[in-house]
């Protein structure tokens, strides 16, 4: 909106909403330096553009063509002031200013500090900025369609594309096992899986996003199917939680997104021999083995304890009348002592990732 401002004539955000005018030509409605430049037959509001960028600079009429139109030099206070601005730059002791430093200065310019030529061009942008109530209709139902057509369907030989129109590898950016205070970077490679050119760009992403993640991305503008582009994210995590969320994304075709997940260190303990069965008789023993895994990062101390019974610990059965939102209380686990009949280590401590083997020795101390 600002750019439409700076560069159209009488500073309009939209040329033309109400559609009449049947070809715009760019160097009717904007300020652009073009190729009559240099040569006479510039516009004025374009020489005084170009002279407001040099104001020490004035043209040299030898130099000129007879067809050239005059510059009427911008006298106005602004550009006097850049001029001994310049000036005192260029050469301290020079003195530009014949009136006393210390004397007042007016506290509101008056018609006085302004030439003609900026008097009428103030003007004439005030009245360009007022608009009728139909022409601003118009403006905020071309707003709207612009919205609208930001996601359009592509349709390539009759067959219409459908689905996430980039596919990301490594499908989702995952952070295990981080520590506070680290920084942490992956590259995210985006390919173009479309029938045909396709583009995306970045949304507005989640504030958890923004807080703890940094993304590197340079547009790549259209890119045909099968091409690919890569953006870059780090990762500065300032709290020891998890995080689960995603990098939003907008393509020609629709919105995708790309999901992220961190997690801490932990220690995951399980068993990969949930059930040991001895098939011996009375008046033998049989050792087997009892196979630990900690799939977490974190060293983990354990201990062998005998349940009171086979059911301890597990959930009560599911009621089909009873409401699926009621909390399920798992009942305590009871353990009671050891059975002589068996021998094996109590306790340990099992390091991050890695398994250990408990020996279970059953000797049977009677024949039933």
């Amino acid at each position: 909106r600002n750019y439409m401002k700076k560069v159209t004539i009488g500073g309009k955000e939209i040329v033309d909403p109400t559609g009449k005018t049947r070809e715009v030509h760019p160097s009717t409605v904007t300020t652009f330096t073009d190729w009559k430049f240099g040569l006479g037959g510039a516009r004025d509001d374009i020489l005084h553009l170009e002279q407001s960028k040099y104001p020490t600079v004035q043209p040299d009429e030898n130099f000129l063509p007879k067809t050239a139109k005059p510059v009427t030099p911008d006298n106005s206070a602004e550009a006097r002031k850049k001029t001994r601005e310049l000036a005192a730059t260029l050469n301290p002791s020079m003195n530009l200013n014949p009136l006393n430093e210390n004397a007042a200065s007016p506290e509101f310019p008056g018609l006085w500090g302004q030439d003609d030529g900026a008097i009428e061009d103030e003007k004439r942008r005030a009245h360009a900025s007022k608009i009728s109530k139909l022409e601003a209709k118009m403006m905020e139902e071309a707003r709207k369609r612009q919205k609208e057509n930001i996601v359009q369907p592509q349709v390539v030989w009759g067959k219409e594309f459908k689905g996430p129109a980039f596919v990301c590898k490594p499908a989702a950016a995952e952070y295990i096992d981080f520590e506070v205070g680290q920084s942490y970077s992956m590259t995210l490679t985006l390919t173009n899986v479309s029938f045909t050119f396709n583009s995306f760009k970045l949304l507005d992403q989640p504030d958890i996003l923004k807080d703890f993640f940094t993304i590197d991305y340079k547009p790549s503008g259209a890119l045909s199917a099968g091409i690919a582009t890569t953006l870059k994210l780090t990762f500065e995590p300032k709290v020891n939680q998890d995080i689960d969320t995603e990098i939003k994304f907008l393509a020609e075709t629709g919105a995708f997104s790309v999901p992220v997940r961190c997690r801490t260190k932990k220690a995951v303990l399980s068993t990969l021999t949930p059930e040991i069965v001895y098939d011996i008789v009375y008046g033998e023993d049989k050792t087997l083995p009892l196979i630990l895994h900690n799939a977490g990062a974190l060293p983990v101390e354990y201990f062998v304890r005998q349940m009171k019974s086979e059911t301890e610990g597990l959930p009560p059965p599911v009621d089909p009348e009873a409401d699926p939102d009621d909390e399920v209380i798992i009942p305590d686990i009871e353990f009671t002592q050891l059975d002589p009949q068996i021998a094996l280590q109590l306790e340990g401590t099992m390091g991050g990732y890695c398994k250990e083997t408990i020996d279970i020795n059953y000797t049977p101390s009677s024949p039933s």
